[in-house]
């Protein structure tokens, strides 16, 4: 049986990631910018993604610890989408999501000509300790992705590797505009999780990295020192928007309280561009017309099959998406590891149950 640290270890890129300057021109700088103050509210990215405290450590730790609860994880970092599925949301969004640069900068990296914007979102944070020991992103396959699958199911599929023929191949271009001190940077694991990590520091301003974040271990280190830590009053049901009062300026909301206001710069921003890439057009084919999409049902039974296949008795759900028991099954026998050596200034603070 693979034990999880095995399973870390196996995450390595297809090709190694590529560190990129000046990512955008400053007027699509300020139609991102443009975009996140049109749209609605922004919840926390612990929020958006996660309902337990059982889901996020799978997805960054690959263990689930007693006692752990997702109050532990509450820091002011929201989350919020520019684009889907190829469609942009705002006019703002439109020169990077359909970026010529950032599309050929895909297909040197997968070396192939068939390629199209996915995905456009964006994270954005004040000061905060980084709880996070490393993780890969949410993966994609064919029929299923996070717009119709839970995280923590694509978590598994991807963890124990019965699926990889079916994974997309994606690409990401991810940049951070945060120059206001020197903690805040981007700390990852090319060459697998058990071996030593590389590192993107601070200060970083419009820098971005070219990667396969699905096969590659990563974190957002500590933003700012600890006496910036944290903000008064925040919630699992705050949310980040424009501050109406100031033209430039941003809010942290908790109900009809604001418990912080900021500037742009006193912010790390961090916008996340994704490519799909397809081998060749057979490929594209078989992708855009599904001709062999994996279901919830052909997953399931997949996965039964390896369990059994192990020795580990297990009955067949009737409601495999909602049952607790199940769940907690499949991730705690589909666990993985997480690094083990991290960058001397960017050492990682764990939730304590």
């Amino acid at each position: 049986m693979i034990n999880p640290d095995q399973r870390a270890a196996a995450f390595i890129p297809s090709a190694p990631p590529v560190v990129m300057d000046d990512v955008y021109t400053p007027d699509q700088i300020d139609g991102l910018l443009d975009a996140v103050r049109a749209g609605p509210p922004r919840r926390l990215l612990t929020a958006e993604l996660f309902s337990s405290a059982e889901e996020l450590m799978i997805a960054t730790s690959g263990s689930v610890a007693e006692g752990v609860t997702l109050d532990q994880f509450l820091d002011p970092m929201f989350r919020g989408d520019l684009g889907q599925h190829g469609v942009s949301f705002h006019p703002g969004a439109d020169a990077v999501l359909y970026n010529e640069k950032l599309l050929n900068w895909a297909r040197r990296y997968r070396k192939t000509d068939y390629v199209c914007a996915r995905q456009l979102h964006f994270n954005v944070a004040s000061p905060m300790k980084c709880q996070d020991p490393g993780h890969y992103d949410s993966p994609s396959f064919r029929g299923l992705s996070h717009t119709n699958t839970p995280i923590w199911l694509l978590s598994v599929m991807a963890n124990s590797r019965l699926f990889e023929e079916y994974k997309s191949k994606l690409v990401a271009v991810v940049t951070w505009f945060w120059r206001t001190s020197d903690q805040g940077g981007f700390t990852y694991w090319p060459d697998g999780a058990d071996k030593a990590p590389q590192r993107i520091a601070a200060p970083l301003w419009n820098r971005g990295i070219v990667a396969e974040n699905e096969s590659m271990f990563h974190r957002g280190e500590s933003i700012g020192t600890p006496d910036q830590w944290g903000v008064p009053g925040l919630t699992f049901d705050s949310v980040f928007e424009g501050d109406p009062d100031s033209a430039s300026g941003w809010r942290m909301r908790s109900g009809d309280t604001v418990i912080g206001r900021f500037a742009t710069e006193e912010l790390r921003w961090l916008f996340h561009w994704t490519a799909l890439t397809f081998t060749d057009y057979q490929d594209f084919k078989r992708h855009v017309d599904h001709l062999d999409d994996l279901t919830h049902e052909r997953v399931i039974d997949t996965l039964l099959r390896d369990l059994r296949g192990q020795g580990i008795g297990i009955a067949t759900p009737s409601d495999p998406l909602h049952d607790e028991e199940f769940k907690m099954t499949l991730l705690r026998n589909y666990a993985i590891g997480s690094p083990k050596i991290y960058p001397p200034e960017a050492p990682v603070y764990r939730a304590a149950a």
